[in-house]
């Protein structure tokens, strides 16, 4: 029973290290940092979350990335979860929101994409 756990820890705090290089990769989205929840990143996700990084700081000014911030990275239910929040002006800009839209699309797409990459080996299931 001892040897699961200690396994399990093992795989727990692997996934949660897998956000690591993300951090290095994006700093404009992670700003030198882990987000303050929990994450854990399936080794198999890596590729699919490391594309919804480079896709959302392609839709970011310098400025607008400075008020971007990643929340959490994590699996529930199978798919994917990647919270975020985006601070914009009070009322917010056409603009603003016109990146909002575009994020919320490339998360949902990566959340759709999830479902159908094993988050183990990154391979599509076989049916």
């Amino acid at each position: 029973m001892g040897v699961m756990r200690n396994s399990l820890r093992q795989a727990i705090a692997q996934e949660e290290r897998a956000i690591d290089p993300l951090i290095v990769r994006h700093p404009r989205l992670f700003h030198g940092a882990r987000p303050a929840a929990a994450n854990c990143l399936p080794p198999g996700w890596f590729s699919l979350v490391d594309q919804l990084c480079s896709d959302i700081g392609a839709q970011l000014s310098d400025d607008q990335a400075g008020r971007f911030q990643v929340r959490q990275i994590k699996e529930k239910f199978g798919t994917l979860r990647f919270y975020w929040t985006f601070l914009h002006e009070d009322p917010p800009s056409e603009q603003s929101r016109a990146i909002e839209i575009e994020i919320e699309r490339l998360v949902a797409q990566a959340f759709e994409a999830s479902s159908s990459i094993c988050k183990t080996c990154s391979l599509a299931p076989i049916v």
